[in-house]
């Protein structure tokens, strides 16, 4: 900034690990001028609806590429995605690695009813399904077929 340093990043080799990573260090002292006063959202009046979907994806596939699509066609009332398993391994097709997502639906001024929130969860499954080839997991399975 201005000449001046901020912080450091460097990256470790398989020397130090099993796999490389990166480290990071950073002055806030010559940040916190650029920082927005901080502010507050108070939580929506309505409870959110939530679902949990996984996926069996090639390796190949990213999480942000199926969180994009996810954002894309899950509909105005898709508040918020959170993955909550990634894996690979054990178990898994070769070739093969699992995504878990929970996908948080809440409107502004009611209570969505299972009935609409399950018709944005298929659109969503029809186009993970159909654009990256993958396979639903679990009891969701169900989504496909109705």
């Amino acid at each position: 900034l201005s000449g001046s340093d901020l912080g450091y990043l460097g990256g470790f080799g398989p020397d130090f690990g099993e796999e490389q990573f990166y480290a990071f260090e950073l002055t806030l002292d010559r940040l916190w001028p650029f920082i927005a006063e901080p502010f507050y959202i108070p939580p929506g009046r309505f409870p959110a609806n939530t679902r949990d979907l996984s996926f069996l994806v090639d390796e190949e596939i990213t999480v942000p590429a199926v969180t994009g699509l996810i954002k894309k066609v899950g509909g105005p009332v898709l508040e918020e995605i959170s993955l909550f398993d990634y894996y690979r391994g054990k178990n898994m097709p070769s070739g093969k690695k699992s995504f878990g997502f929970r996908l948080y639906f809440r409107a502004p001024d009611r209570t969505l009813t299972d009935k609409e929130v399950d018709s944005f969860v298929r659109k969503v499954v029809d186009e993970v399904v159909g654009i990256y080839r993958a396979q639903l997991r679990g009891k969701e399975e169900d989504w496909t077929s109705s």
